[in-house]
């Protein structure tokens, strides 16, 4: 336990020494405190969520720890609202928070963004406008919705959830289609012996990285895994139905040398493409 606040600042210096010079990349790191217990974990996640969350309302803040948001969260994990500046109550930050955002991140980030409101509520306070004052005039102005001033933070997320539900739709739809044009493109093109995962990515107008990400996730097997069982699926069909030679067949399903075709081909199916043919008769 005595080394782990060491180790912390060593982990964390190395990620800014990567990070720092890559300006297209937006990098955060979110540290919490060392506990001696299993049991304490997920109070530990908790606040480190809760720390992760501020990135929205300080962009600029890249290492949040307690100590770095110091202005902004107190000891006890809770919103230190004065110091929130009202200024950054904005629309960008919202906006920032519905394109990167998760639906866990929610409840934090209403809980900080509308802290900035102890501002203003410390403004009439010192004025010597009472508490009742002001909670009645913002119900007032909002009795059509039937949302009480101590609602508004509830209300808040679940327009956010909302939003973030159907921001995941639309993306899990838009990745459905992506998936489908990506696969029509494999059936027509698998047989080239050239075809791989970058000129797949750049005929449906994607990253490689992207592409390898979500056909992954979706196929349950690798770009070239599901090429070679396309191939090989396509050469048992061939044995059976033709007499094409098995290096004709190999050529046809996008392999040159015929050895490697038949390595492959027995590696899926336990049988050289010769005795699959011969056991057809």
């Amino acid at each position: 336990m005595s080394r782990l606040p060491e180790l912390t600042d060593n982990c964390v210096e190395y990620v800014k020494r990567a990070c720092e010079g890559e300006e297209q990349m937006d990098w955060y790191v979110a540290v919490g405190k060392p506990v001696e217990r299993l049991s304490l974990l997920s109070q530990c996640y908790q606040s480190v969520n809760h720390y992760f969350a501020y990135r929205f309302m300080v962009p600029g803040l890249h290492v949040l720890t307690e100590e770095t948001l110091e202005s902004y969260v107190n000891s006890q994990g809770e919103n230190r609202l004065a110091a929130v500046d009202s200024s950054q109550l904005n629309p960008e930050i919202i906006k920032d928070f519905l394109t990167k955002g998760s639906s866990s991140e929610i409840q934090e980030f209403v809980q900080g963004y509308l802290g900035g409101m102890s501002t203003t509520i410390m403004y009439l306070e010192s004025i010597g406008v009472e508490k009742e004052g002001y909670t009645e005039r913002i119900e007032g102005k909002y009795q059509d919705t039937s949302i009480k001033a101590s609602q508004v933070a509830g209300y808040c997320v679940d327009i956010l959830q909302s939003a973030i539900d159907i921001r995941d739709e639309k993306n899990e739809s838009q990745g459905n289609s992506a998936m489908r044009k990506v696969l029509d493109y494999i059936d027509e093109n698998y047989y080239k012996e050239t075809i791989s995962l970058n000129e797949v990515a750049d005929a449906v107008n994607m990253s490689a990285n992207y592409l390898s990400a979500i056909f992954s996730q979706n196929m349950q097997k690798t770009f070239v895994e599901y090429i070679t069982c396309k191939r090989v699926d396509r050469a048992k069909k061939l044995l059976r139905e033709t007499d094409k030679s098995s290096g004709e067949i190999a050529q046809e399903v996008g392999y040159k040398d015929p050895h490697y075709f038949s390595y492959v081909f027995k590696k899926r199916f336990g049988i050289s493409p010769t005795k699959f043919r011969g056991s057809q008769h």
